[in-house]
């Protein structure tokens, strides 16, 4: 019994091979047996690539179908935001217009005093006064327009500046510049 409490070594009846006991041979089987292990470890990465392939695929595919429905109501957005956006620059050019600088007034009644066959192409405010370009058929509508805003208690000096017809056109052009009132007072005053 003294025998069986001591260190028992494990029995083995199989005789060995001289390779496997020397150190070549130990050496040679570790090697082996790494090398087992690192390949089942590259199939097992290899395996879990190629199912979750399946899962990735899915989940491209559903994010493709997503962008495509988002991109078709996006365009179909795009009509009413063309028509916003010109609304609002509507807006934005009448709300400059309509502002208190007084340029609303003037326009109005040059609108007021404009022959029938006169037509306004340009309105624009400068440093004394008013620009205005338009077309019309015949000198004499031009003559009354300019007379007419001579009439215009605003202005203090009406003035055809330019007038020119194109051979190519039946329309004479002419630009009228109106001095404001009290502008031209404060023009001689800084002289």
């Amino acid at each position: 019994m003294a025998a069986q409490k001591g260190k028992s070594k494990p029995i083995n009846l199989l005789p060995q091979d001289e390779f496997e006991s020397s150190i070549t041979g130990r050496v040679l089987k570790w090697i082996l047996t790494t090398f087992r292990m690192i390949v089942i470890a590259v199939e097992l990465v290899v395996i879990i690539g190629f199912l979750s392939r399946f899962f990735l695929d899915a989940e491209s595919s559903n994010l493709t179908d997503e962008i495509e429905q988002k991109e078709a109501l996006i365009l179909s957005y795009s009509s009413f935001e063309k028509e916003f956006k010109l609304a609002q620059s509507k807006l934005n050019f009448f709300s400059t217009l309509t502002a208190g600088d007084g340029s609303s007034l003037i326009l109005e009644e040059v609108v007021r005093r404009l022959p029938i066959d006169v037509q306004l192409t340009s309105f624009a405010d400068t440093a004394i006064g008013v620009e205005i370009k338009g077309s019309t058929t015949s000198e004499i509508s031009a003559a009354q327009f300019v007379a007419n805003l001579q009439s215009v208690s605003q202005f203090s000096e009406v003035a055809l500046t330019q007038i020119d017809s194109r051979a190519d056109s039946t329309f004479l052009n002419f630009t009228v510049v109106g001095v404001l009132s009290g502008q031209n007072e404060t023009e001689e005053e800084n002289v």
